[in-house]
Order: structure tokens, then sequence, then C-alpha cells
């Protein structure tokens, strides 16, 4: 991710502290656990909600196709319970 895509997310977000980082070693901190939780944690819309993580090591595929046979069985279940 480059610096000004973070830092514009980060305000889109609002989670940038409004008073600043005490140093350089508390805004790295953060910075890092920031990305951390952006990549492996936050679930991202433009990408089926899986992760960036998940969807570089290629795990999405497995996990869009659970999701489709979750719904497909929750289908299955209402169809049956309407008819």
């Amino acid at each position: 991710m480059k610096a000004q895509t973070m830092k514009a997310k980060m305000e889109e977000l609002g989670v940038l502290p409004s008073s600043g980082f005490g140093s350089l070693e508390v805004a790295r901190d953060w910075v890092q656990m920031f990305v951390e939780w952006y990549n492996n944690k936050h679930r991202h819309s433009k990408i089926n909600f899986v992760t960036p993580a998940q969807r570089h090591y290629g795990e999405d595929k497995a996990i869009l196709a659970n999701r489709e046979l979750v719904l497909e069985k929750k289908r299955g279940k209402s169809a049956t319970l309407v008819s």
C-alpha cells in the first residue's frame, strides 16, 4: 500500500490520532498495527469481503465457494419451509 493511499484510508476511517504521535517510534508502531489490521483483519467490500491477505494468498477462492454453499443450503431450507 502506498503511503498516500494509506493516509487517505486512515483519514476516511477516522482513525488518525487528532493530537499526532508522541515520537517517531510511537508513529511507526501505530502504523504497523494499522497495516496489520487493514491487511489481515479488515474485510474489503471491493474484493468480496475478504482480506487483502486472503486474496493475495489465494484463500479467497475457497472462502467464496464456501459462502456460496452456505447460501445454497439456506435457500434450499427456505424453499422447503415455504412449500
